[in-house]
């Protein structure tokens, strides 16, 4: 079988299955969904948004969050520009954040919430390499030339003309064995080690492991592992998006926006 891209995975599904759940989350003691059309013009927005900030293919992209919807959209979306994310647990210190920040080169960093903000504010003047950072959870935030929200984020990318024309001709530039992310070990036996993994690293293994557990797009699977962890992102989510599976994501507390 010929190699792919997590972003010809994501396209084929939405081809496929578009109308059909793609993330639920419980807000409000409820389950909310968007559908995997939604999914894609979300992802859409925020490549573009993300191209407006300067972000090129091979460049880094840190996030430091929570299981969310918005971790999905900004992987997807960082992967469909060909750049690299490197993922970060939410329990680091704000040393470890720095430490990673400084060994990827991150140029943007991607947070959920005040507390995980500090983090990156405690030690941004010894991150010579980061540029902007982005903040789900903007209520208690005061913005700055640095700071830039989700919303805002997604604004730029949806007034980019031709945005649809550009978005695809990019993340279709995107080759099988180009870097998708740095997964950072923990640093048990000395300074964390950055594990890199292409996109036909992650859909190779997608497919080996639909050999021998049946999934498929009627399927629903809860995702409440760290994303920021190799066997949740590979099992819990890219393999729902091959199949066209429903992801029901803990832990969320920002409704995204499908408008």
């Amino acid at each position: 079988m010929e190699k792919m891209t997590i972003n010809q995975a994501l396209q084929n599904t939405i081809q496929q299955h578009g109308p059909k759940k793609a993330l639920s989350s419980k807000i409000n003691g409820e389950y909310q969904s968007v559908s995997y059309n939604d999914l894609g013009d979300c992802v859409r927005d925020i490549a573009l948004g993300l191209h407006q900030l300067g972000i090129k293919a091979g460049e880094r992209v840190a996030l430091l969050s929570e299981n969310r919807a918005e971790w999905a959209f900004l992987d997807l979306g960082i992967l469909a520009l060909g750049a690299v994310n490197v993922p970060m647990y939410s329990t680091l210190t704000p040393e470890q954040v720095e430490y990673i920040a400084n060994d990827s080169q991150a140029k943007v960093i991607c947070v959920s919430n005040v507390k995980q903000l500090e983090k990156v504010r405690n030690n941004e003047t010894d991150m010579p390499k980061l540029e902007k950072i982005v903040c789900f959870d903007m209520d208690k935030v005061e913005m700055g030339k640095e700071m830039i929200s989700f919303d805002q984020v997604r604004d730029l990318g949806q007034m980019v003309e031709n945005g649809a024309q550009i978005y695809k001709e990019v993340a279709e530039s995107v080759k099988p064995d180009d870097m998708a992310t740095i997964i950072y070990t923990s640093g048990t036996t000395g300074d964390p080690k950055g594990a890199m993994l292409t996109h036909n690293n992650f859909t190779s293994n997608v497919r080996a492991g639909l050999k021998v557990i049946s999934v498929t797009h009627e399927d629903t699977l809860l995702s409440f592992l760290p994303l920021s962890h190799v066997f949740e992102r590979m099992v819990g989510y890219y393999l729902a998006i091959y199949c066209g599976a429903e992801i029901a994501m803990q832990r969320v507390r920002l409704l995204w926006r499908t408008t």
